[in-house]
C-alpha cells in the first residue's frame, strides 16, 4: 500500500469524522428541542443494549479486512470474493439467530433498567433497533472488504454520505413519528448504506455474486480462527457502553443518561479524528507484513508519534470549549453534561493512544494485549462504576468508567509497544512533557478567561477569548514539537497528490 494512498485514506478519515461531528451536533440539538433529553436517554439505553447483537459477528469484518489485503486481488479475485461472501452469509445467519434470542432477553433487562413510564416506548423501539444492528453488521463486513482492497478512502466517502442521511432521515421521520422516527430513520440509513457499499465493493471485486451465495467451509474456519480473538476483544468493548448506561440509568436517572449520551457521542466523535485515521494500519500492515516488514515498524512509529502529539492540543481545546458547547448545544450551562464530557475526554483521549499499536497488532494477527486491556476495562468498569455510583450517583458511574478506560489502555499501549520492538522510552516522544505542561496551563488560563469574559459578552465572544488565551500559552510548545514538523511535511507531500488524484477516487 503506497504512502500516498495511506495518507489520503487517513486524511479522508479525518474529513469523515468532522462531517459526522457537525451532523451530530446539529441532530442532537434538534432532538433536544423536539423530543426532549429523557427520550434521548431512552433511545440511548435501547441502542446500548441492542449493540450486544454484534457479539455474534465473530470478528468477520476484521477478518475480511486482513485476509482480503493478504491475497493478490488482481490474480486471486475469486478468492477475495469468497472471503467477503462467506463472511457476509455467516454474519447474517449468526446475528439473526442472536437477535431473535436477544429480543426476549433484552425485554427483561430493560424492565429492570428503565422507569415504568418509559418501558412501553423502549419495547416499541427494540425490534427496529435489533434489525438495524443486523443490517449494520452486514455493512461492516463489506466495509472490511473495502479496507482489504486498500480503498479505505471510499469507505470514508460512504460514511460521509451516511452522516447526511442520518440527519435528513432523522428530521423527516422524527417530525412524523416522534421518538419512533429515530428507529425508522436508523433502519433506513442502514439499508441504504448496505446497498451502496455492496455496489462499490463489487466494482473492485467483480467476482462477487449479485446476491451473496458463495459460502466456503475452509474459508469460514480461517475467518473464525483469526476472528475469535478479535471478537473476544470486541465483546469486552461492547460491554462498556451498555454497562455504563445501565448503571447511569439506575444511579443517575434518564436525564443524566441523556446528557451522558450527548457527551460520549461528542467526545467519541472528536477521538475518532485520531482513531479512524489509524484504521488504515490494518490493511497496510497485512499488505506489508511479508513483502516489507520494516515498513510496518515505520508506519507504527510515525503514527504513534503523531497521535501522541495531536492528543494534547485537541484535549486542551475541548476542555476550554465545554462550557460554551453546553450553552450552544443544550441551550444552557448543564453541570452534568460538562462534568461527564470533561471526565470522558480524559479517559477516551488516553485510550486514543492505543490506536497505532492496536491496529498494527491487529494487522499482524497479534491480539493478546488488545484482549487483555479490554478485559480489564470491562471488569473494572462494572466494579468501579457500581461502587462509585452508589456513593456519588451518576458522576461516580462516569468516573468509574474513566478509571477503567485508563487502566486498560495503559496495558494495550505499553505491551503492544514492546511487542513491536520499540523502546519503552519512546512512549513519551521528545517535546511531549513540555507540550503537556503548556496545554494544562493553557486550559486553566482559557477557562478563567472565558468565565471573566462571559460577564460582559455573549458566549461566542467569550469562547473566542478563552481559546485565544489557551493558544497564547500552548502555541509555542505545540509549534516546536518534532511531530508537528513531521505532520506538516507529510501534509505538504500529500496535498499535490490528492488534488491530482481527486477525479479518480471512484
Amino acid at each position: 500500500m503506497d504512502r500516498h494512498r495511506v495518507g489520503r485514506s487517513a486524511a479522508l478519515s479525518v474529513v469523515q469524522v468532522v462531517v459526522a461531528g457537525g451532523a451530530l451536533l446539529f441532530f442532537y440539538r434538534y432532538l433536544l428541542d423536539t423530543i426532549g433529553v429523557a427520550a434521548v436517554g431512552v433511545w440511548s439505553v435501547v441502542l446500548a443494549t441492542t449493540s450486544m447483537g454484534r457479539i455474534a459477528d465473530f470478528g468477520m469484518s476484521g477478518g475480511v479486512s486482513r485476509f482480503v489485503a493478504r491475497v493478490n486481488t488482481e490474480q486471486s479475485g475469486s478468492r477475495a470474493a469468497t472471503y467477503v461472501e462467506t463472511a457476509m452469509l455467516s454474519s447474517a445467519a449468526l446475528t439473526a439467530l442472536l437477535a431473535v434470542v436477544a429480543l426476549l432477553l433484552l425485554k427483561l433487562a430493560l424492565t429492570n433498567i428503565l422507569t415504568r413510564d418509559s418501558i412501553s416506548t423502549a419495547m416499541a423501539l427494540l425490534p427496529y433497533a435489533l434489525l438495524s444492528f443486523w443490517v449494520v453488521n452486514l455493512a461492516s463486513v463489506l466495509q472490511g472488504g473495502l479496507d482489504g482492497v486498500l480503498r479505505v478512502d471510499l469507505r470514508n466517502l460512504i460514511m460521509i454520505g451516511s452522516s447526511f442521511l442520518q440527519v435528513g432521515l432523522g428530521i423527516l421521520f422524527v417530525q412524523r413519528a416522534g421518538i419512533m422516527g429515530l428507529a425508522y430513520a436508523q433502519l433506513g440509513q442502514a439499508l441504504i448504506i448496505l446497498l451502496v457499499t455492496w455496489l462499490v465493493v463489487r466494482r473492485f471485486l467483480p467476482n462477487l455474486s449479485v446476491v451473496p451465495r458463495k459460502w466456503d467451509y475452509p474459508t469460514f474456519l480461517e475467518l473464525v480462527g483469526f476472528g475469535w480473538k478479535l471478537q473476544l476483544t470486541s465483546i469486552t468493548a461492547l460491554l462498556f457502553e451498555p454497562v455504563t448506561k445501565a448503571l447511569l440509568a439506575r444511579f443517575g436517572g434518564l436525564a443524566s443518561t441523556g446528557y451522558y449520551e450527548m457527551a460520549t457521542r461528542m467526545i467519541q466523535q472528536i477521538r475518532a479524528l485520531l482513531i479512524n485515521a489509524n484504521q488504515v494500519l490494518v490493511p497496510a500492515t497485512a499488505d506489508s507484513e511479508k513483502t516489507n516488514p520494516e515498513q510496518v515498524r515505520v508506519l507504527y512509529r510515525k503514527s504513534y508519534q503523531v497521535v501522541s502529539f495531536l492528543i494534547i492540543p485537541i484535549i486542551g481545546v475541548v476542555m476550554v470549549s465545554l462550557p460554551a458547547i453546553s450553552v450552544l448545544w443544550i441551550g444552557h450551562y448543564e453541570t452534568r453534561f460538562v462534568a461527564f464530557a470533561a471526565l470522558l475526554a480524559i479517559g477516551w483521549f488516553v485510550n486514543a493512544l492505543t490506536g497505532p499499536s492496536y491496529f498494527t497488532a491487529m494487522g499482524l494477527g497479534r491480539m493478546r494485549w488488545n484482549l487483555s486491556g479490554h478485559l480489564v476495562i470491562a471488569a473494572l468498569n462494572l466494579a468501579a462504576g457500581y461502587t462509585l455510583g452508589r456513593i456519588y450517583g451518576g458522576t461516580g458511574v462516569v468516573l468509574g468508567a474513566v478509571i477503567a478506560l485508563i487502566a486498560g489502555s495503559v496495558i494495550i499501549v505499553v505491551k503492544n509497544h514492546y511487542d513491536h520492538g520499540e523502546s519503552l522510552t519512546e512512549l513519551v516522544p521528545p517535546g511531549t512533557v513540555l507540550l503537556s505542561l503548556g496545554s494544562i496551563l493553557g486550559v486553566a488560563s482559557g477557562v478563567a478567561s472565558y468565565r471573566a469574559a462571559q460577564q460582559d459578552h455573549n458566549v461566542v465572544v467569550s469562547l473566542i477569548v478563552g481559546l485565544t488565551m489557551w493558544l497564547a500559552v500552548a502555541a509555542w510548545p505545540t509549534w516546536r514539537h518534532p511531530a508537528r514538523r513531521q505532520l506538516t511535511a507529510s501534509l505538504t507531500r500529500l496535498l499535490p497528490y490528492s488534488v491530482a488524484q481527486s477525479n479518480a477516487l471512484l
